[in-house]
């Protein structure tokens, strides 16, 4: 018997729907990366190398004026510092290049980037990952991108931070469950995710479906990650 009566959603229309991505949540999420990587070349990259354009600048004028004593001090301090600076940028060339899975997958990729943050920072990581067959090439790059982003941005050795990290899949949803404590000795103060790092990993996240949650503790923060596996 026909009827105009509209079908009432099942749970799993209401469990797709939600799943859906939100088209502005995501374009939200893309201009506070955008502003995000303004900010750090601004911040980080230009004002290291603008120090050490003064620091030439000053060596140049010691050199005029025969001050060959204080040349020395000037060329180390001016290697330093472009050290910084292309330390500061292979860290930020390695967060922008998309993800490739090699022969190795996800598994492979992570310990590349977690070897490599470790190597910059003397911190360490330890990881899990489990149910990676479930996670499909979608799954892989939110996986990927979420535990990369979930590192934090810093290549100063006396502000490292450990993090202990596991990545799970159940039932299509995505978990990731990362702990952040500082490498440095006993009480001192862990560094945590810049806000704006935070808020373009929750904006991407609940774009998709999902939720983030912080919770920070003497001496260590906490991050929770669940999502839908794109489709």
């Amino acid at each position: 018997m026909a009827t105009d009566e509209p079908r009432k959603p099942t749970a799993r229309r209401r469990a797709s729907r939600a799943s859906q991505p939100s088209v502005g949540g995501l374009l939200y999420a893309a201009e506070l990366e955008r502003s995000q990587l303004a900010k750090f070349i601004h911040d980080d990259v230009l004002q290291t190398l603008g120090t050490a354009l003064m620091a030439a600048d000053t060596a140049e004028q010691a050199s005029r004026r025969g001050r060959s004593d204080m040349l020395p001090d000037q060329l180390a301090r001016q290697r330093t510092l472009l050290e910084d600076t292309a330390t500061a940028l292979r860290s930020l060339m390695a967060e922008l290049r998309p993800y490739e899975p090699g022969p190795g997958g996800l598994r492979a990729a992570l310990s590349s980037i977690f070897g490599a943050y470790q190597e910059r920072t003397g911190a360490t990581v330890t990881w899990s990952l489990a149910g990676e067959v479930a996670l499909g090439g979608l799954g892989e790059l939110l996986a990927y991108r979420t535990a990369l982003e979930l590192l934090p941005a810093s290549h100063d050795r006396s502000n490292a931070t450990n993090v202990e990290l596991t990545i799970g899949v159940d039932a299509g949803i995505i978990r990731i469950d990362a702990t952040l404590t500082p490498a440095a000795p006993a009480g001192a103060a862990v560094r945590r995710l810049a806000p704006a790092r935070v808020s373009v990993l929750r904006w991407r996240v609940q774009a998709l479906g999902g939720s983030l949650e912080q919770t920070d503790a003497p001496g260590s923060t906490r991050i929770q990650v669940e999502a839908p596996i794109p489709s």
